[in-house]
């Protein structure tokens, strides 16, 4: 029996140290923080894996590049608020109608089932009907207009001004 507890209490003396135990305490303070990290990055992701969030939310109001515009087809499919933007900003192109810088989107709305109104701000110009005609053009007028488009067919329905409130 001496040998017995000796043995056991031998056992416990050597294995009392407490370099193993703040081992296993460093290594699982290590863990949490490395998960809390991965969580907290895959959270402040999650919005730009969100592809609604990332097209529709935030797209539409940025500069649309010249580039975009001129690749744009008419009668392409309209299902996102960045194509009905796009779409109308492609139809103020073929208008005599002209910003004099880069139109800012005001609001997308979708009026009635595909009928989305498109509101933009900008500093606004008619070009003359003649291009050869020597014309002195009044100077831009700060303002907002408005471009309707049914988003079934892509018919633009109007064109107008409009008070510069989403």
């Amino acid at each position: 029996m001496n040998y017995r507890t000796k043995t056991i209490s031998h056992w416990c003396i050597e294995n009392t140290s407490s370099a193993p135990f703040n081992w296993s305490i460093k290594n699982a303070a290590l863990l949490v923080l490395i998960s809390l990290s991965i969580i907290t990055l895959l959270t402040s992701c999650s919005n730009l894996m969100n592809p609604t969030i990332a097209s529709e939310e935030g797209l539409y109001l940025t500069p649309i590049p010249a580039e975009t515009l001129a690749a744009y087809q008419e009668g392409a499919p309209i299902t996102t608020k960045l194509q009905v933007v796009i779409a109308a900003r492609a139809y103020l192109e073929t208008t005599r109608l002209r910003s004099t810088m880069e139109p800012k989107v005001i609001s997308v709305v979708e009026e009635h089932p595909n009928i989305w109104k498109i509101v933009f701000e900008g500093e606004w110009l008619v070009n003359p009907p003649d291009p050869d005609h020597t014309y002195t053009p009044p100077p831009p007028e700060h303002g907002c207009i408005y471009v309707t488009i049914d988003a079934t067919d892509q018919v633009r329905t109007e064109i107008g001004t409009s008070a510069c409130t989403p």
